[in-house]
């Protein structure tokens, strides 16, 4: 994954299974009368296309200009106005208390530390107050912790897995994210496990659902 550019040509829309807890956050969104919604590395497409049929007001940032060509063109199949950026997650080109809601998924925790706890400062920043922060990360349970090399305490590249030999990944252990969300109030914290088949090891992250 050198370039997420050429990944992106190649293959296409990658993934296009919506994650439950995406579904789940709709219904809350729904009911709170949230608009306005980021999806946070975007990719593809696969959420903030769903966001959109459910009749949000969705914006998607990612760092693929090729993956954003492949979700404009979804959204539009879909007869909605794209709203995409190519943007660093860790420097958002946003007004302060912009988004009813912003969505990550598996995204994030492929920072470096001080990285991520810039976009959970981004995060914080064009949140409004009231405003809901619901994503995934990766666990220190993951199969993958501990292994290929690692590059600062916790981040490991995956060498061993040659499409994502570049990719650093970062593994949270509870304390270590709740810790990080100092800043917000936690709602639903969930440790969730289960089979990669493209990977073809167990997997671990953490669902959690915050408040500004």
């Amino acid at each position: 994954m050198k370039d997420w550019n050429k990944l992106y040509k190649e293959r296409g829309v990658i993934q296009s299974d919506v994650v439950p807890l995406v579904k789940k956050a709709a219904g809350i969104f729904k009911e709170k009368n949230f608009s306005k919604i980021l999806d946070l590395g975007c990719g593809t497409g696969r959420h903030i296309v769903f966001l959109a049929a459910e009749g949000f007001d969705v914006y998607g940032v990612d760092i693929s200009e090729s993956g954003l060509e492949i979700t404009k063109k979804r959204l539009e199949e879909l007869g909605k106005e794209p709203k995409l950026k190519v943007n660093d997650m860790a420097s958002l080109d946003f007004e302060d208390n912009f988004f009813d809601a912003i969505i990550s998924i598996y995204v994030i925790n492929h920072a470096k530390i001080e990285k991520f706890r810039k976009i959970i400062s981004e995060v914080k920043r064009i949140l409004k107050k009231g405003g809901l922060f619901v994503f995934i990360v990766l666990s220190d349970k993951d199969g993958w912790f501990g292994k290929g090399e690692e590059i600062e305490k916790n981040t490991f590249l995956p060498t061993m897995f040659p499409d994502e030999a570049d990719v650093s990944h970062h593994y949270f252990s509870e304390k270590e994210l709740r810790n990080e969300l100092k800043d917000f109030k936690i709602l639903e914290f969930k440790h969730d496990t289960g089979w990669s088949k493209r990977r073809k090891i167990n997997i671990a992250s953490f669902e959690v659902i915050c408040r500004k």
